[in-house]
């Protein structure tokens, strides 16, 4: 909507000038807000913005008190200077008195302001006003149209450490982003290869955990409008190892919050904890196009027989899609771990921070990235636990996060 006020205290004129906008700029005059005076005009424009204002440069300070014929000058002039009143994209000067036009296009023009000269007999002003608002009124539709874009290509989210470097580990040009007003540090590059090229952005969380990462995931939205948000990293499996080896990639095409339930009296009077799980789902576009890299063992063997940063596993690298629980702390405890399982019973593993990533790019406003969570294996959350196999699973998570956007993501 494009919000006009008009400033005019003379009847008939401000009726020539709503009937002029609603014929050739469709904006019906009953949307279109009028004062009369500047004192009246000024409390309107500190409770609401608007688009145009048009104001004639001979009225009233209040409506008791006489015609100023500089009136519309000093109104314009204290609108730019005052921090209490919100200054509307755009500013017209109307008025019929010859010598009052030439003296406010003098004064005025140092502000950029156009000033038109009213005339019940000659309508150029009003060709010159509609001409005016439809420009405006395009440009406003084009800033929310673009609003409505992506920026960036890709935002990573990472939680420690070692899957931060895993990925700085990616590029070798890096640099540094700030945002106005907001403390957190975040990196850019360029990833480029097959004749694509994707702007990226890079940050990792101050603590561990969904709150933060669910803070962190807005802030990259709004900050960036990514149309892609990835968050590699680390995980641990409850599957055996049979079944799941250290390093294997869990992509995460179901996440649920393992906190989320309620306390209640079991038949033998205890109290015990009834999880109560909501899932979030992965995009079903990109559920399917990992499935490629997942069928694509050549590619799988590449990628671990090229990690020479640390300890690797003798079992063959694999991507398992499914069901990954995200809890509020470390856990290297069977019977806690089991616990889950009992929930879900296809659960593949768990981790601290996917289910604040997924609720956040699920619930932003605006436009809504694809959100693609996967992260390696690097323990059993048993009393084994270790970092051995840290470095290489965050590794691996990582490079099949690389693979996948180069393979199957477009950039903007």
């Amino acid at each position: 909507m494009f919000k006009i006020l008009v400033v005019e205290d003379d009847s008939v004129k401000l009726r020539n000038i709503l009937n002029s906008i609603s014929k050739n700029c469709l904006i019906e005059p009953e949307k279109i807000d009028h004062e009369l005076d500047s004192f009246s005009a000024k409390k309107r424009l500190k409770e609401d913005y608007y688009d145009l204002l048009i104001v004639d440069i001979a009225i009233p300070n209040k409506k008791s008190d006489k015609i100023d014929q500089e009136g519309g000058i000093k109104l314009i002039e204290e609108i730019l200077q005052r921090d209490n009143i919100k200054t509307p994209a755009h500013i017209v000067g109307l008025t019929a008195i010859e010598e009052v036009f030439e003296k406010s296009k003098e004064i005025l023009s140092s502000n950029i302001i156009s000033v038109i000269r009213y005339s019940d007999t000659d309508m150029e002003w009003e060709e010159k006003l509609s001409t005016g608002i439809k420009s405006w009124e395009k440009a406003k539709s084009s800033i929310l149209s673009n609003e409505n874009m992506y920026n960036y290509d890709i935002v990573i989210l990472t939680a420690v450490d070692v899957e931060f470097e895993a990925v700085k580990f990616l590029s070798s040009s890096w640099k540094r982003l700030e945002v106005t007003g907001d403390s957190t540090i975040y990196y850019e590059t360029e990833f480029e290869e097959d004749d694509k090229r994707f702007r990226v952005v890079l940050s990792r969380l101050d603590q561990m955990g969904m709150v933060a990462s669910s803070s962190l995931t807005m802030k990259l939205i709004y900050n960036f409008r990514p149309k892609y948000l990835f968050m590699p990293g680390i995980a641990a499996s409850l599957k055996s190892k049979e079944d799941h080896g250290f390093g294997d990639v869990l992509v995460i095409d179901e996440s649920w919050d393992g906190g989320s339930g309620k306390v209640e009296k079991d038949d033998q009077g205890n109290y015990v904890f009834k999880k109560n799980a909501f899932h979030l789902r992965l995009d079903s576009e990109l559920s399917s196009k990992m499935r490629a890299i997942q069928e694509n063992s050549i590619l799988l063997r590449e990628i671990k027989d090229d990690f020479r940063y640390g300890k690797k596993p003798n079992t063959e690298l694999k991507i398992h899609i499914g069901s990954v629980v995200s809890v509020a702390g470390v856990i290297a405890n069977e019977d806690i771990a089991r616990s889950f399982v009992d929930q879900d019973r296809k659960l593949l593993g768990l981790e601290m921070e996917v289910y604040g990533a997924y609720f956040s790019a699920n619930n932003c406003g605006g436009v809504k990235p694809k959100v693609l969570a996967l992260k390696s294996i690097c323990d059993f959350a048993d009393s084994s636990k270790s970092d051995d196999y840290q470095n290489y699973a965050a590794y691996t998570s990582v490079k099949v996060m690389y693979e996948f956007i180069i393979k199957e993501c477009e950039p903007v």
